[in-house]
């Protein structure tokens, strides 16, 4: 797992970073290579929503580290949210037809009605490497009362009344790869943890839970030829614990994830719960770093304080613009440096008046091939900019320079945002 992260995380020192997204703290144990951290993204809040979205989770999470055998080992998990708009709420109800979520979430997947797929996997994917690249689950919560979830390589559920128990029996699925106990279909039928077609106590799976708590071998009614081992698991009924059987791979895992051996130098990388802000707004700021560093030395671009040591501070901003952030984190292996450029914005009081500048810039040539250029009348001062694709996700930043080098981008439509002065001047470009 260890070399999993540092590559992940050496990757998103070495290349341009996508959209970063505000990342929030549910529950805290320590860094991230030496505990399970459990990574959930909301599909289908809308932005007047994040707030309910950080509710949901809080909500959620703080059930699911109730239940064992989770509660057992919440002093070894983290839990971090990324709050992540939505155009439209809710799913969809079609996957052929998806409404406007982020992540394209819809019930009646491959033809069940309870099926929910986030369909967008590319999209999530691409959330968690940028944004928290040391996840071991991550796990989609999606703004809609009614029931339905599914597993996977992550998790996916509603805010439904039972939503805790949803996260709970789906996260089965995507973190230990238990079998459903209630009869899925032929087709969803394999050897696993929970499952066999082997009756011999000699040699069954879970020949050493037999007969204890409830531990049996059980034919599924509708498929006679499999076994599971527990007639009331989680796996099978919402509401009943786990099982001793499941309960055992679960907590196997867990332990097999956790770890306290320093492997190194460290390596820097940070997030906070805002982006973007008004003025005198507090920013959280977490140290998301590996390998155990022993000091932070933090710098903040028009914040309040300017600097910090502390792992995890606060900082205020007072003036209109936006704002690098960098950390230095040190141990007795030597130290790293993790910079995110532009990544604190805010914004000016909505009685601010605004000049605008869009007709003093111009950028060319358009349609571009390897380079742009910036034009500028004498009054104005572009610093930096950034360019977006047409999902909105961040491909390249920088300072202005003469010709801004754009050839590794792919063709298509873009938009890069100027700053300018006390504003911002956006102009789209076609890639050729």
């Amino acid at each position: 797992m260890f070399l999993a992260i540092a590559l992940s995380l050496c990757m998103a020192l070495d290349v341009a970073l996508g959209q970063v997204y505000p990342v929030e703290i549910i529950n805290y144990s320590g860094p991230p290579d030496e505990f399970l951290n459990i990574v959930i993204i909301g599909d289908g809040y809308t932005d007047i929503q994040q707030d309910k979205f950080i509710n949901d989770v809080r909500y959620t999470v703080n059930g699911f580290l109730n239940q064992k055998p989770f509660s057992d080992f919440r002093e070894m998990i983290n839990v971090y949210a990324i709050s992540v708009i939505s155009a439209e709420t809710g799913a969809s109800n079609n996957p052929d037809q998806l409404i406007d979520n982020y992540f394209g979430s819809s019930f009646w997947s491959y033809g069940i009605e309870r099926l929910l797929v986030a369909w967008h996997y590319a999209r999530i994917t691409s959330v968690l490497n940028e944004n928290t690249p040391f996840y071991d689950q991550g796990a989609i919560i999606v703004n809609d009362p009614r029931y339905g979830g599914s597993g996977g390589q992550f998790s996916v559920f509603t805010t439904h009344v039972q939503a805790i128990e949803l996260f709970l029996h789906e996260f089965g699925h995507s973190f230990a790869d238990l079998a459903d106990e209630y009869w899925a279909g032929e087709q969803y039928a394999a050897e696993k943890t929970n499952m066999t077609r082997d009756n011999n106590p000699e040699t069954i799976r879970w020949k050493y839970f037999l007969y204890n708590n409830g531990i049996g071998i059980y034919p599924h009614e509708e498929s006679p030829t499999w076994y599971r081992p527990h007639q009331s698991c989680k796996m099978r009924f919402l509401g009943s614990p786990f099982c001793d059987v499941c309960s055992d791979k679960i907590e196997n895992d867990i332990i097999a994830m956790v770890s306290g051996e320093n492997q190194g130098l460290p390596i820097a990388f940070f997030g906070a719960n805002k982006l973007v802000v008004d003025k005198g707004t507090e920013v959280n700021f977490y140290d998301f770093s590996i390998n155990r560093p022993e000091n932070w030395e933090w710098t903040f671009e028009g914040g309040t304080p300017g600097s910090s040591t502390e792992q995890h501070p606060v900082v205020t901003y007072e003036e209109a613009g936006s704002y690098s952030v960098s950390l230095k984190t040190v141990n007795s292996f030597g130290e790293s440096l993790f910079e995110r450029e532009m990544y604190i914005t805010v914004n000016l009081p909505s009685d601010t008046w605004l000049i605008d500048y869009s007709d003093k810039v111009i950028i060319y040539p358009n349609p571009a091939g390897d380079y742009l250029i910036i034009d500028h009348d004498q009054v104005v001062i572009p610093s930096r900019y950034k360019i977006f694709n047409t999902l909105g996700m961040a491909v390249k930043e920088g300072i202005v320079e003469e010709n801004i080098i754009v050839s590794g981008l792919p063709p298509g439509i873009y938009f890069i945002r100027i700053k300018v002065n006390n504003t911002f001047v956006t102009k789209k470009f076609i890639k050729e």
